[in-house]
């Protein structure tokens, strides 16, 4: 499998300056998220990205607050396809039946370990940026 090459610190900053106030009024406007609910889940999506970045080999289990803010940026399939390619010079997968316990556990000890954030659940998906066939191999 070829391994996924990231000039790590500018992909962070494309993560940081990325505008998802789009996704944030989604949030508030469709979801009913509280204003606050919808700022803490597009940080926890910025994070959730940011491990990718740091952890591009493995799979990551999304936290259910970062996953509510992937959503409604992959409904802005052009927008979502852009700022993918512009962090990670592809598309970053998300697949809504693949997630297991060995993601979920990594992607826990992430968080606390970048950010000291414990999470308490997580969505049943899974984020990567090789395709499936690619991780099977």
């Amino acid at each position: 499998m070829d391994m996924v090459q990231l000039d790590v610190e500018r992909a962070k900053r494309k993560i940081q300056d990325m505008d998802l106030s789009f996704v944030e009024r989604r949030l508030v406007n469709v979801e009913g998220c509280s204003p606050e609910a919808a700022r803490e889940a597009v940080a926890s999506y910025r994070r959730l990205l940011s491990l990718q970045v740091d952890y591009p080999q493995h799979r990551l289990a999304p936290p259910m607050t970062a996953d509510r803010a992937l959503h409604a940026h992959i409904l802005h399939t052009q927008r979502y396809a852009n700022d993918m390619q512009a962090i990670f010079g592809r598309f970053l997968h998300h697949d809504p039946e693949e997630s297991n316990e060995e993601a979920r556990e990594l992607t826990q000890g992430l968080f606390v370990k970048h950010y000291g954030i414990s999470i308490d659940s997580f969505a049943i998906c899974a984020i990567s940026i090789e395709n499936r066939e690619k991780l099977a191999a």
